[in-house]
């Protein structure tokens, strides 16, 4: 091969620094000297070599030129391939966002206006022989970087960081890069995201940077920044397989952070002819903020033998995030075993930093200390790494620290992502599987609150004690809550604590207004959870279905309450906290409520109040906690009854309610209305007159 074509080393720095994963493809232009190792490289999944034969003009092929202008990401063996296609996409306001060329004499990319032809550009070329060897390494430059340097051993690696040991499916690991925020913005109400969720959410975009660690003699100093990285596509609820989204909104992009990286004061910059296309196309210095920041330069923070854990999820509401807080703890405590977490060559990291990372919509507070699932899922998450009893989950200080924005810091290995969970809500046997799952999940959670020093010993504020009762019901009042309310809460609570039966074991408690710890002493302390739809339901999961270490097990149960319009549309929001009530072996009941007048034919995520019937409610509870302590004591399991004897169909009728029954069958995916060798079982009561309407959505069931 001749001795001007790129070696082998070029070609698998470019793929790991510019595919998201071995699933995503990368287009690799060759000629036909460097065709072998191109097509060698071709064996690696999704990689397509496209071969040229350069003409005058740097002329090409049409299938070669089409690759050029079609793609956003380029690995070429000579600057003149991406130039003249760097005009067309220059046109049409679309540079490339990131090319790597390779050098081919050292000076071949000088005399091209090299600068101009991507956001991001890295030259690669051979370096001097080492003094200890005859070989020759690569070197390499890049618009933040502009002068040669050795190309780092971390950089060369393949997608997998260079690490040999195996690692869970949907899981990435790199060694020597750096993570940053942009700043928050607060997403503007709209038709979806209307003024009752205002300031709940915002966008804040990750970066994710390669870097060239400092030297062991000079840790204190920054490292050096080299090119951004593309985040390894993540997964999304409601889907077990890996999602990409193309550009992520939460992602940094490329020009962004190459114009970002180029500040370093504030200054008033005019457009000239010679400024990089990146200037030409973005305009001179904005007036817009970068990465939500005016004229603010890139700080970075070299964290010597620490690894980063970037926790992806989708958003921070404890629905949402346990859905990625169970497989990524069980993940991290693999790796912990197979000491696979560590940062260094041989012994173990001397320290573990948790980082989120949201995909779809950040917490709206500025501060973490307001994030309720990123301390969930901080804590469990703390309990599965090295040294655990050493290892204290993040306080909200040391998170706001590390997500200041612009702020890069540097580590040796940042591992993200997670493999796939994602019970289907109308599969009995994968969601019974799960409960050995949500089991060790509950009790890292309670790991979590034992090491913590915060008192457990302060009374619960609840309205009727019943500290001494197994068979305590937690009553989620959500009087804060301007969407499904409870209009008559008064005339509910009041109508609770005149019963006989229930007011010793009834406990009224607004979950938000509590710290953590209390939250989840309040549930392990109960048998019932029950409210209306929100995320407070999902504290069914966390109900003590199972004791101690002697396996035995508790009879628990959730009754969730739904306004009318909700059971009208067609959401998969229905699932929600069966789901989890399921998975965690919690019996789980349906009582469907009137909508208040002010919300009838509105969606219920944007209005869903409703007004209960006392007595209807009483019955409900009443009935449930019959269930839950077995009175009868030999009474069955929800996935025991009979429901084609009118006998069992009488004993679950109550005042204003009709009572059906549906189980998810053993021999087909899918809820019926049998219960013929059933995996699990839900009871609904439907509390409304049975309309035509009704009866067609299947309300009503079989009474």
């Amino acid at each position: 091969m001749n001795k001007l074509s790129p070696p082998a080393a070029f070609y698998a720095a470019a793929i790991t620094a510019l595919r998201q994963d071995e699933e995503s493809e990368v287009v690799v232009l060759a000629n036909p000297e460097a065709i072998m190792v191109a097509h060698a490289l071709s064996r690696l999944p999704n990689v397509r070599v496209v071969p040229y034969r350069a003409g005058e003009n740097a002329t090409v092929d049409i299938a070669a030129h089409f690759a050029l202008v079609a793609a956003d990401y380029l690995v070429t063996d000579h600057p003149s391939l991406s130039w003249p296609r760097a005009r067309h996409r220059q046109k049409a306001n679309a540079p490339y966002h990131a090319v790597w060329t390779w050098c081919a004499d050292g000076d071949a990319c000088a005399s091209q206006n090299h600068n101009a032809t991507a956001f991001v550009n890295v030259d690669v070329r051979h370096g001097p022989p080492q003094s200890s060897s005859s070989r020759q390494h690569l070197e390499v430059r890049t618009t933040i970087s502009p002068e040669w340097m050795a190309l780092p051993a971390a950089a060369a690696s393949d997608s997998n960081g260079g690490i040999g040991d195996p690692h869970p499916y949907g899981m990435w690991r790199k060694r020597d890069v750096c993570v940053g925020y942009g700043a928050g913005e607060l997403i503007v109400p709209s038709w979806w995201n209307n003024v009752l969720w205002k300031g709940q959410f915002a966008d804040r975009k990750a970066l994710l940077m390669q870097s060239a660690a400092p030297s062991s003699s000079s840790s204190s100093l920054p490292p050096r920044l080299l090119w951004p990285l593309r985040f390894p596509r993540h997964y999304v609820d409601g889907s077990p397989k890996p999602f990409n989204s193309g550009f992520d909104k939460q992602e940094g992009f490329f020009g962004e952070i190459a114009q970002a990286s180029r500040i370093t004061a504030p200054t008033t910059t005019t457009t000239t002819t010679n400024a990089p296309m990146w200037h030409r196309v973005l305009g001179p210095r904005p007036t817009k903020p970068i990465l939500g920041m005016k004229e603010t330069p890139m700080r970075s923070t070299w964290h010597d033998a620490t690894t980063a854990i970037l926790v992806e999820a989708s958003m921070d509401n404890l629905f949402h995030i346990l859905f990625h807080a169970l497989p990524l703890r069980e993940d991290l405590a693999r790796l912990s075993r197979d000491g696979a977490l560590s940062a260094g060559s041989g012994g173990a990291s001397a320290a573990y930093e948790l980082l989120p990372r949201y995909t779809v919509l950040w917490p709206g507070a500025s501060s973490s200390r307001g994030w309720p699932g990123w301390e969930m899922a901080t804590r469990a998450l703390s309990t599965a790494l090295p040294h655990s009893n050493h290892m204290a989950m993040p306080t909200a200080e040391q998170t706001d620290a590390r997500i200041e924005p612009l702020s890069l810091h540097c580590y040796p290995l940042v591992i993200g992502g997670h493999s796939p969970f994602w019970p289907s809500f109308d599969n009995g046997t994968e969601l019974v599987a799960a409960r050995p799952r949500v089991a060790a999940l509950r009790k890292a959670l309670w790991q979590s609150v034992k090491r913590s020093r915060m008192s457990m010993d302060r009374p619960l504020p609840h309205d009727a004690a019943a500290s001494s009762s197994s068979s305590t019901i937690l009553f989620q009042t959500r009087h804060t809550s301007r969407v499904r309310a409870m209009e008559n809460f008064d005339a509910v609570r009041d109508a609770l604590l005149a019963d006989a039966a229930l007011a010793p074991h009834v406990r009224f408690i607004a979950m938000e207004e509590l710290p953590f710890a209390e939250q989840l002493k309040a549930v392990s302390s109960a048998r019932i959870i029950t409210g209306v739809h929100g995320q407070g339901m999902l504290w069914s999961a966390m109900l003590p279905t199972t004791t101690g270490g002697d396996g035995g097990v508790k009879r628990c149960a959730a009754l969730e309450i739904f306004p009318a319009q909700m059971m009208l549309q067609r959401t998969h929001a229905w699932f929600d906290y069966r789901r989890w009530s399921v998975m965690n072996g919690v019996e789980y009941f349906l009582l469907t409520q009137k909508d208040t007048p002010d919300c009838v034919n509105q969606d219920f995520r944007r209005c869903g109040n409703t007004t209960l019937t006392p007595r209807t409610l009483v019955a409900a509870l009443k009935r449930v906690l019959q269930h839950v302590e077995g009175v009868p004591p030999e009474a069955p399991a929800l996935t025991g009854l009979d429901w084609s004897s009118s006998t069992v169909r009488d004993a679950w009728k109550i005042e204003g309610a009709h009572p059906s029954i549906e189980c998810l069958d053993r021999e087909r995916n899918g809820w019926r209305q049998v219960a013929r060798g059933p995996k699990a079982c839900i009871l609904k009561w439907h509390g409304l007159e049975c309309t035509p309407q009704h009866h067609r959505s299947g309300l009503c069931g079989k009474v």
